[in-house]
């Protein structure tokens, strides 16, 4: 295979990978918008993949995305606040009440990316080796506090799943679970999943 076949091959590949791709997408946005219709008493409060239209434009109720145009993405989150005061959903507002609470979801595309470090591409493993995940966060307030948000739960750092993790001042205190995509077919399997995971983080983090 000369140059100019090798080059032909793998523009291919790409076109084929930017169909996934696009159906990929998809279905991640579809799955944020069964979410939203199945969470009680939440608020989204955006999104993020890289693309500034997302993460300050897009909700739930819009229906018409170019999925073209946030090709290639391979990690994004989905966020959910929920405020004793509603108006404390505004980034400007830095006040948080006891109890506050969020949820969100990342994409985790490849167990690859999942990482601070940049990988040398011929330490790739098979994609069969790997797993897309959802990864859920669930996080309240232990106090009602000035110049804090409950968004600032969402930096806790949660190294393991399944851990009750509190932040450095004892303001917040984080849930994390991921969830193999694989098992979320429908979207019944979607909502009762995410509802599962909530209840189990509530429960977690009631004592805590």
């Amino acid at each position: 295979m000369n140059r100019d076949d090798t080059l032909a091959a793998a523009l291919l590949d790409v076109r084929k990978a930017y169909r996934l791709l696009y159906g990929f997408h998809r279905r991640v946005f579809d799955m944020a918008r069964t979410i939203d219709g199945c969470l009680d008493g939440f608020t989204f409060n955006g999104s993020d993949s890289g693309y500034s239209f997302l993460g300050d434009k897009w909700k739930p109720q819009k229906k018409r995305i170019c999925y073209w145009d946030v090709l290639p993405f391979y990690s994004t989150y989905f966020l959910w606040i929920k405020c004793n005061d509603l108006a404390n959903l505004e980034k400007k507002s830095k006040h948080v009440n006891a109890c506050d609470c969020l949820f969100g979801i990342e994409m985790v595309v490849d167990d690859l990316a999942d990482s601070a470090e940049e990988y040398d591409p011929e330490s790739f493993g098979q994609p069969e080796s790997a797993k897309t995940s959802v990864r859920c966060f669930f996080g309240r307030s232990l106090v009602e506090r000035d110049h804090v948000s409950i968004k600032d739960a969402w930096e806790v750092d949660v190294e393991e799943t399944e851990v009750v993790t509190r932040s450095d001042d004892g303001s917040f205190v984080l849930w994390r679970e991921d969830i193999d995509m694989v098992t979320l077919a429908t979207k019944a399997d979607v909502i009762s999943s995410i509802r599962a995971f909530i209840a189990k983080a509530e429960s977690a983090l009631k004592s805590a």
